[in-house]
């Protein structure tokens, strides 16, 4: 079954068979069309008419006329030809066409009409009304304190505070960055390793004239 996207324009090619012999394509014809929308009565639409060639001609369908997803049937005639009739199936289009089909069948109007509720505008084929950075969030959702975040990064203060509960920490010289360390992992500024060798970890600086 052909498929046509939700709301989109699509030039549509059909075929009239002239009514004398039901075979050779019939030209120079004047077409009525009524169609019926997802199993809808069938009323007058009046898409432009091109005649191509050899018995087809080109329906220009409009927005209007594939507003409605399910299927769509139309129902083609004219003077001199054998009537024709077409049903094709209205769906979402692009990516969310492929994702809601099962099995090669997409699934009904009912079933799709969340689409609508999430935004999706199948004009222009975006999701509309998506937040996806919320200004109102705070710290407190993102590292435990209570300054509101706006959506600028966080200053080093604030990841200070978040790894080790202070805005600042001094460090005054190699020794104390290692009695720092040491008392940050062991909760102690010394600490003798004994291995197969003792390895001690002093809380002073070492000698700089040793």
């Amino acid at each position: 079954m052909r498929r046509l996207f939700l709301a989109t324009a699509y030039d549509l090619t059909v075929f009239m068979t002239d009514a004398a012999d039901h075979i050779a394509g019939k030209t120079g014809l004047t077409l009525t069309i009524t169609a019926s929308k997802a199993g809808g009565s069938f009323g007058s639409i009046t898409p432009t008419v091109t005649e191509l060639a050899d018995g087809w001609y080109k329906l220009a369908l409009t927005t209007s006329h594939v507003d409605t997803l399910g299927d769509l049937a139309l129902h083609i005639t004219a003077t001199g030809a054998d009537p024709t009739d077409l049903v094709m199936q209205v769906v979402p289009v692009n990516v969310a066409a492929n994702m809601l089909q099962i099995g090669g069948d997409t699934q009904s109007a009912t079933d799709l009409k969340d689409l609508a509720d999430i935004g999706y505008d199948p004009v222009s084929h975006k999701v509309t009304g998506v937040v996806l950075v919320d200004t109102t969030t705070t710290n407190s959702d993102m590292r435990g304190t209570d300054s509101a975040y706006t959506g600028t990064p966080p200053s080093a203060s604030d990841m200070a505070t978040a790894v080790w509960g202070a805005g600042t920490r001094t460090l005054s010289g190699f020794g104390s960055l290692v009695a720092d360390i040491a008392t940050a992992v062991w909760g102690a500024a010394s600490r003798i390793l004994t291995a197969n060798t003792n390895l001690n970890i002093p809380a002073a600086a070492p000698d700089a004239t040793a």
